[in-house]
């Protein structure tokens, strides 16, 4: 969705996809809907009857790892001094 409406684009896989917070907007069924609903016949299709093969999965898993568990965080407190204690750690770790 964008600013002046839907906009569909298609691209070949590896892909990345990203969706906003609208996509988990629900919609409510109205009970007109929902005793139509009731009284809908559904209907079974095979595959055979569509003319179509049984097709492989599309997604296989590989593996699962369980996450490693996190360290305790060090708290410091602020004694005036704990700026110094900061950058000391971030220097510590390489990320300054």
């Amino acid at each position: 969705q964008t600013a002046d409406g839907y906009q569909i684009v298609e691209a070949s896989t590896p892909a990345l996809i990203t969706v906003t917070a609208a996509i988990a907007e629900p919609r409510y069924a109205s009970l007109k809907g929902i005793m139509a609903a009731r009284s809908k016949e559904i209907k079974q299709v095979a595959a055979s009857e569509l003319g179509v093969e049984k097709g492989q999965p599309a997604e296989t898993i590989e593996g699962v790892v369980e996450a490693e568990a996190r360290k305790a965080g060090e708290v410091i407190e602020d004694d005036g001094s704990a700026v110094e204690k900061i950058v000391q750690v971030l220097a510590a770790a390489k990320v300054l």
